[in-house]
């Protein structure tokens, strides 16, 4: 059974927003707009440095997410050495990368 008066409160339309009202919520949209444009543009315009020629970067995952390792110089042929015994994804990639680059489990001696 309704209450009385509830079938008036339900069927009476919202009131109309005073302009102050108006007023904070075009300010807020400004606001949310400006800061998704403002992340949007750095995102696409920050990246990463190159990698330099004499290291292995290789993109893995860890307990916080994906992590990215790089091993330069005489490190490399210790790293794909090490690398050689394992199975995991990050191994696999990084054993890709050692043989396109001609390093070799066999002959990554330190």
């Amino acid at each position: 059974m309704p209450v009385e008066g509830q079938w008036d409160r339900q069927q009476t339309p919202l009131r109309r927003l005073s302009r102050r009202e108006l007023r904070l919520l075009w300010g807020f949209l400004v606001v949310l707009l400006v800061g998704a444009a403002a992340t949007v543009a750095i995102a696409f315009t920050q990246s990463s440095p190159p990698v330099p020629p004499d290291c292995i970067q290789v993109t893995g995952g860890s307990s916080m997410g994906a992590v990215n390792y790089r091993v330069c110089g005489a490190d490399r042929a210790v790293w794909c050495r090490q690398m050689a015994r394992h199975t995991d994804p990050t191994a696999l990639a990084v054993q890709k990368r050692c043989a396109a680059l001609g390093l070799s489990p066999r002959s990554a001696h330190p």
